[in-house]
């Protein structure tokens, strides 16, 4: 996307590896990586 990150999207990416085995959820489910990208893109 050529977008900048810094630290703080690091951090957003711990929390997005450790709530599936917490929860036992799929956090973004999709049937395709496309669906799953539409999912984070709707979080802004």
């Amino acid at each position: 996307l050529g977008l900048p990150y810094d630290h703080a999207l690091d951090i957003w990416s711990v929390g997005c590896c450790l709530y599936e085995p917490y929860t036992e959820k799929v956090l973004f489910p999709g049937p395709s990586n496309n669906d799953m990208l539409l999912l984070h893109m709707e979080l802004k």
